[in-house]
């Protein structure tokens, strides 16, 4: 289970998720604590240590039932003592289905033995149909990419067709004098092996390309950064976590727009509104609000002595890519003493910036002074 556990929480991540070591630890102890017997219970102790942003639930709900699912319904067998058919059905459905052979191709053939035996699908069968779907080249786990492949694998299996070869089964059925309660029964039994066929490959589907993106984000560079000391960082590796410094601060500003737009409506304003309405005869007709202010003041300090410098750059560079969404920013540093800095960063570009600063307060042999 813990195995399993894991190859959830890289799902979730690959899917996007944010999820902290912290955090995944903090699954497994709760987990420990409340058990893995009650489903629901189990699932919402997955969701309440992992998924910290409501926008991430509908994620976790569709990746929880690919990892932890009860399991595909078991097919039934329409020959044999517990199929539910007496001996003359099974033989007319055996006549039935002799004759039918000839006439379909041979995925057709394959597929209405698989239906009246109750054979679900391999591991290997699975993976040769993902193969041949073109599985391995997915690099996106979006629901309409997992949505194709599905619709791919079935059409391979010839799931599309289902319909159509169940209509020729009761005419051969009819032929051999089956009577309508027993094409009924095994009609409703072909369907129940068909779903569960379309189930057994969106289970596969939905775990193999969480798994591929769970890999693909093991293999990020930036993944592989975010888990080394600074320190020992190439220049090249620095820009590189610059860049996604700036593409945070980018996602950030977005969020943070949005939520503006959401709460641009605060209480009503009565002097404005009546000013307004002298246009109208005094008539309330353009209702004004007062407008909410959400951008936060600022102020940073920065330890910027030789061991803390590569960790001020990229706490100043956040905070400078976020101008357009933060009121005022005041902004010092210092080593033994403090400087105001907030004039470097007018007109001039973050990085562009830092280096002044950088270059202006030079690291002594002194230690930081922090009284």
């Amino acid at each position: 289970m813990d195995d399993r556990i894991v190859e959830f929480v890289q799902a979730l991540r690959g899917a996007g998720v944010r999820v902290s070591l912290a955090e995944s630890a903090d699954c497994m102890r709760a987990i420990e604590a409340m058990g893995v017997e009650e489903r629901e219970l189990f699932k919402a102790t997955l969701r309440t240590t992992l998924v910290k942003e409501h926008a991430d639930f509908p994620t976790f709900d569709e990746l929880f039932p690919m990892f932890f699912n009860v399991g595909t319904p078991p097919m039934q067998q329409m020959q044999g003592p517990g199929s539910g058919l007496d001996e003359q059905q099974q033989q007319q459905l055996s006549e039935a289905m002799q004759q039918m052979m000839q006439q379909l191709s041979e995925k057709l053939r394959e597929l209405l033995q698989r239906l009246t035996n109750g054979q679900p699908l391999s591991r290997e069968e699975l993976e040769q149909l993902a193969q041949q779907a073109g599985m391995q080249r997915i690099s996106n786990g979006s629901p309409y990419v997992r949505r194709y492949m599905e619709g791919h694998m079935q059409r391979q299996l010839g799931l599309q067709q289902l319909q159509q070869l169940l209509q020729q089964l009761e005419a051969a059925l009819q032929k051999q004098g089956m009577g309508r309660e027993g094409r009924e029964q095994v009609q409703e039994m072909a369907e129940g092996n068909a779903q569960a066929l379309e189930q057994q490959i969106q289970q596969y589907v939905g775990q193999s390309l969480a798994r591929q993106l769970a890999e693909q984000m093991k293999q990020d560079p930036i993944h592989d950064l975010a888990n080394r000391p600074i320190d020992q960082l190439s220049s090249r590796e620095i820009e590189m976590l610059r860049d996604e410094v700036r593409r945070m601060a980018a996602r950030l500003r977005t969020r943070a727009a949005l939520r503006n737009r959401r709460h641009r409506s605060g209480a009503l304003d009565a002097k404005a509104t009546v000013r307004g309405a002298q246009r109208y005869g005094g008539v309330p007709i353009d209702l004004k609000f007062r407008r909410k202010r959400l951008k936060p003041k600022l102020a940073v300090i920065c330890d910027i002595s030789t061991s803390m410098r590569p960790h001020a750059t990229f706490m100043l560079t956040l905070m400078y890519e976020l101008q357009d969404i933060v009121a005022r920013t005041h902004s010092f540093a210092f080593i033994d003493d403090m400087h105001d800095i907030t004039q470097d960063f007018t007109g001039q570009r973050p990085q562009t910036a830092i280096a002044n600063v950088l270059q202006r307060i030079p690291p002594g042999y002194y230690s930081t002074d922090l009284g």
